[in-house]
């Protein structure tokens, strides 16, 4: 494979501890992350930013996914919980 691009880290929007799963959307244009900082987040493929910051989570985000239309997503925590 080829390196295609390098998604922003931290302090420029992107995830402040390690990030433990990530997922592109159905089209391939957004990718979806989540991390040890108890955070999720949308990344714009294109330009490798920080599309969104999706809080709440109480604990690590260590699951994520699209749903097949890729018009939701659900991400999972150590905190027992779905959002």
């Amino acid at each position: 494979g080829e390196l295609v691009r390098v998604l922003e880290g931290a302090g420029a929007g992107g995830h402040q501890d390690n990030v433990l799963c990530a997922l592109f959307s159905p089209d391939g244009s957004t990718a979806l992350t989540g991390g040890q900082d108890k955070v999720a987040r949308l990344w714009d493929v294109g330009t490798g930013r920080c599309a969104a910051k999706l809080e709440g989570h109480t604990g690590t985000v260590s699951a994520v996914a699209w749903a097949p239309d890729g018009r939701h997503i659900v991400t999972g925590s150590h905190d027992r919980s779905l959002k």
